[in-house]
């Protein structure tokens, strides 16, 4: 379940307000010219088709859970006016009336502002939201025919220590085991034998 910020939420709809003449209090929409919002493919889809939409506006046929509507709907910048605003509004039906999906950001929303003043937009100018399913279910497809690095690898083990040898060498010190052993036989030996060496 999607958790959006309940002030971003009653801003968007208060926004909402301005769409709700064309599709209802309750995202129902008016057919045949205006779409439902409630469970529409085109509002759960990729974000950056009803941020346009918002700037660009929407003429001729489009698709909605499988039903044609043909209608207009006029660019919302100048009612709406400010990337918080439409940001929120988004957010708002992204998440009302039983649909859930994440929120619209103030920054993704300003990304997309070169749009405004183009010409208004047709459904096949949009991206498909029923291809990006398609398209989101491949790389793990992909990635399941795809061998694993380590099967396509040499791995070569190196044994492991015995634990007897780990502690003898844990012990080991310059003070202490064999390797004080060692350095009597490197260290004292010599300075023994020369001593005697010199008294002679």
């Amino acid at each position: 379940m999607s958790t959006v910020d309940p002030a971003i939420m009653k801003l968007g709809q208060e926004a909402y307000t301005l769409c709700a003449g064309c599709h209802t209090p309750t995202g129902q929409g008016l057919p045949p010219a205006f779409p439902p919002l409630a469970g529409s493919e085109w509002v759960l889809g990729p974000k950056e088709n009803i941020i346009k939409m918002m700037f660009r506006g929407l003429q001729g046929p489009i698709e909605v859970k499988g039903q044609e509507y043909n209608g207009v709907m006029a660019p919302n910048v100048a009612m709406l006016q400010t990337d918080e605003k439409i940001a929120a509004v988004l957010t708002f039906i992204r998440n009302s009336w039983g649909n859930e999906a994440s929120a619209v950001t103030v920054e993704e929303v300003a990304a997309l502002r070169s749009e405004v003043g183009q010409p208004m937009l047709l459904a096949d100018e949009l991206i498909d939201p029923k291809s990006v399913k398609k398209e989101a279910a491949a790389p793990a497809a992909e990635a399941a025919e795809a061998p694993a690095v380590a099967e396509t690898q040499e791995v070569i083990e190196v044994p492991a220590a015995p634990l007897s040898a780990v502690k003898e060498f844990e012990n080991d010190s310059i003070f202490g085991g064999s390797m004080f052993a060692l350095w009597v036989v490197i260290c004292i030996i010599p300075v023994l034998i020369g001593a005697g060496r010199n008294k002679k």
